[in-house]
């Protein structure tokens, strides 16, 4: 029950570091309103140290997948809570992960005109 605890100061706390990291250096989640060659543009100016920030964003999802399972022993619908809450944790990281991978990929081709689709 330790390691549950652990889990249940450290995750909300990694998160919202990563949370605060993107909103002081990326604008997130406000950038999300603004036109996608600004968005792309800013995610390049950002750099690496914008992806590694992205990719610690992406990883606390990861992490909610531990808590969810020791601390759904607490719960008399274990095997919903368990699913549940992994689900979550898979469908945060897919909606997370794309900005280490496929954003760079989309930044880098922005401006050539042999990946222009217009």
């Amino acid at each position: 029950m330790i390691a549950a605890g652990v889990f249940l100061v450290a995750v909300p706390i990694a998160f919202n570091v990563a949370f605060a990291r993107l909103a002081a250096t990326f604008d997130y989640p406000d950038v999300l309103h603004h036109p996608t060659h600004e968005v792309l543009a800013k995610f390049t100016a950002g750099g690496r140290a914008l992806v590694l920030t992205w990719w610690a964003f992406a990883m606390t999802a990861l992490l909610m997948v531990p808590l969810v399972v020791l601390t759904s022993d607490a719960y008399d619908a274990t095997a919903l809570t368990t699913t549940v809450g992994v689900l979550a944790a898979a469908v945060q990281l897919l909606g997370l992960i794309r900005w280490p991978f496929l954003v760079p990929y989309l930044a880098e081709h922005a401006g050539d005109p042999a990946t222009d689709i217009h």
